[in-house]
C-alpha cells in the first residue's frame, strides 16, 4: 500500500507547484502557456490519469482488504461459534464420563461385595461337609452321631449346589439362553414335596408353614416347567424362611381364572418376617443386590436368587409383585397360566419300579474314580450290573467286544473325550452297537455344552451332582425305547 500511495504524493505536489506558480505569476503563466502550451496541457492530463488510477487503484485495494477483513471476521465468527459447540459437547461427554465412571465404581463395588458374600457362602456350606466328613474319618462315631454328620453333610451340600445353580442360570438367563422345557406334570406333587422339605426346617425356628391350595388341582395334569416352578418357590420360600423368626409362611395356590384347557393359577408366599421398606422394594429384584449389605452375613444369600426368580416368571410370560412393611412383614405373588393336560399318555411316573431292569449292564466312562464309585453305589442297589472305564477310548474299545445297554458318558476325559467316543460309537455297523442309549453326565452345565450333547449324538444329559430319581427315572425312560427299538 505504501508503494502505491508515493506516485499520487509526488503528482499531487507536481500539481500544488504548478497551482502556486499560477497563482504568484500569472503573467510568467501567460509566457509559460504561449511557448509550452499543448506540452503543459499534455503533462496535466497525463498527471491527471495518473492520479485518477492510482486512486482507483488504492479505493479498489482498500475495499478488497475490507472484504476480505469482514470474509475473515466471519470465518473467525463460525470457528469461534463451532469451538463454543464443541466445548458444549465436550462438557457433555466429560459430564457422561465422569457418570459412567461413578458407574463402573458402582458396579465394581456391588460386584465386590457380591464375591465377597458368595465367598462367604460357598466356604459356609465347604466347612461344614468338610467338617463333618473329617470328624466320621478321623474318629470312631456311634450310628447316631454319624447318621447327624451325614444329614448335615447332605444338606451343606444341597446349599452349596443351589448356590452354583443361582450363578449359572442367571448366566444362561442373561445371554437369553435359558429355555423353558414343557412337560406334563402334577403341581400338586410339587406342592407336596416343598411342604415336605420346608415343614422341618421353619418348625425348628418356631415358625408355621401354611400351605393353602385349591382343590381344583389335586389330582390334575399341568403342562409347563416343572424344574423351573420348583425352583421360583424354593427361591420364595427360601427367603421367607431366611427372614422369619416368627409367626406363618403361608403358601396360596388359587385358581383365579379358566379360558378352556388354560388355567390361571395364582400363587403367593407371605411371610410375617422383618419385612422391606418401600425404597428396598424397588431394588431387590436387581442382580447382587441385597437390602442391606451387612445385614446379608447375618442372614446368608447371594443376592442373585430374587433376580433369577424374577426373570424366570417373565419367561412364564408373568410378573412377580412385593408387598411389604417393616417389621410386618411380605408377600411375593405371580399368575401362572398352565394348559391343564386331560390324559397321562406317555407319562412315566417317578415311582416307576426299577427293578424290572435288574440284569441290565450301564457302561459308566469316567476319568474320575470317586465320581465312578458314586454312581456305581446307586446303579448297584438299583439291580443293575456295572462296567467301569476310564475314557472315552476304553468305552469306544468296550462297545466294539461287548454288550451293555446303556452308557453313561462323562463328557471332558483325556485321550478320547465324551463327544468323540460317541460320534465313533454312532458310526458303528452294528446297528445295535451303534443305537445304544448314551447319556452324558457331567458337571459341565454351560448352555453350549448341551447342544454339543444333541450334535453329537447323546440321547439325554443329567448334571453332576446328579440326583438320584432323575437318573433312575432316565435310565427307565432309555431302556424301555432300547427295548422297543430292538423289536423292530
Amino acid at each position: 500500500m505504501k508503494k502505491s500511495l508515493l506516485p499520487i504524493i509526488l503528482i499531487l505536489i507536481t500539481n500544488v507547484i504548478i497551482l502556486t506558480l499560477l497563482y504568484l505569476n500569472i503573467e510568467g503563466y501567460i509566457l509559460l502557456t504561449r511557448f509550452y502550451k499543448n506540452e503543459f496541457v499534455l503533462v496535466l492530463f497525463i498527471s491527471f490519469m495518473i492520479l485518477s488510477y492510482y486512486t482507483y487503484y488504492y479505493f479498489s485495494q482498500y475495499n478488497k482488504k475490507v472484504i476480505e477483513l469482514n470474509k475473515k471476521n466471519i470465518e473467525l465468527a463460525e470457528v469461534n461459534a463451532d469451538i463454543v459447540d464443541r466445548n458444549i459437547e465436550l462438557a457433555g461427554l466429560n459430564e457422561a464420563l465422569i457418570k459412567e465412571k461413578e458407574r463402573v465404581r458402582s458396579a465394581m463395588e456391588v460386584r465386590r461385595n457380591f464375591l465377597s458374600v458368595v465367598s462367604h457362602e460357598i466356604r459356609t456350606p465347604l466347612n461344614a461337609i468338610v467338617g463333618f466328613a473329617s470328624f466320621i474319618k478321623e474318629f470312631e462315631p456311634d450310628e447316631k452321631e454319624i447318621h447327624s454328620s451325614v444329614k448335615n453333610i447332605y444338606f451343606s451340600s444341597q446349599h452349596l449346589l443351589l448356590l452354583v445353580n443361582d450363578i449359572l442360570d442367571y448366566n444362561k438367563i442373561e445371554d437369553g439362553k435359558l429355555k423353558l422345557k414343557i412337560l406334563p406334570f402334577r403341581l400338586e406333587k410339587t406342592f407336596e414335596l416343598l411342604e415336605s422339605m420346608y415343614k422341618g426346617i421353619v418348625r425348628d425356628k418356631g415358625v408355621e408353614l401354611i400351605f393353602n391350595i385349591t382343590e381344583e388341582i389335586k389330582g390334575k395334569f399341568f403342562e409347563g416347567d416343572e424344574t423351573r416352578i420348583n425352583q421360583v418357590l424354593i427361591n420364595l420360600l427360601s427367603n421367607a424362611t431366611k427372614f422369619t423368626n416368627k409367626g406363618k409362611i403361608i403358601l396360596d395356590c388359587k385358581t383365579t381364572s379358566k379360558e378352556g384347557d388354560l388355567w390361571t393359577l395364582n400363587i403367593k408366599v407371605t411371610d410375617t418376617g422383618i419385612g422391606i421398606s418401600k425404597e428396598d422394594t424397588e431394588i431387590i429384584f436387581q442382580k447382587f443386590i441385597q437390602v442391606d449389605f451387612h445385614r446379608a452375613r447375618k442372614f446368608q444369600g447371594s443376592g442373585l436368587g430374587l433376580a433369577i426368580t424374577k426373570s424366570l416368571v417373565e419367561l412364564f410370560g408373568s410378573e412377580i409383585k412385593v408387598e411389604s412393611n417393616i417389621g410386618k412383614g411380605s408377600s411375593f405373588s405371580f399368575d401362572l397360566i398352565l394348559p391343564h393336560v386331560h390324559k397321562k399318555d406317555n407319562i412315566i411316573e417317578k415311582e416307576s419300579n426299577i427293578a424290572v431292569l435288574s440284569g441290565k449292564t450301564i457302561l459308566v466312562a469316567d476319568d474320575n474314580v470317586i465320581n465312578r464309585t458314586v454312581v456305581k453305589n446307586f446303579l448297584l442297589r438299583w439291580g443293575l450290573g456295572v462296567v467301569e472305564v476310564n475314557n472315552g477310548r476304553e468305552a469306544f474299545n468296550y462297545v466294539l467286544s461287548n454288550k451293555c445297554d446303556i452308557i453313561l458318558m462323562d463328557i471332558h476325559m483325556p485321550e478320547v473325550d465324551g463327544f468323540e467316543a460317541t460320534k465313533l460309537i454312532r458310526k458303528l455297523n452294528d446297528l445295535h452297537k451303534s443305537q445304544t442309549p448314551i447319556i452324558a453326565l457331567s458337571a459341565d452345565a454351560l448352555f453350549e455344552t448341551h447342544e454339543k450333547v444333541k450334535e453329537c449324538g447323546m440321547n439325554d444329559y443329567i448334571s453332576k451332582p446328579f440326583k438320584p430319581q432323575e437318573l433312575k427315572q432316565k435310565i427307565l425312560k432309555y431302556s424301555i425305547l432300547n427295548l422297543q427299538n430292538l423289536k423292530r
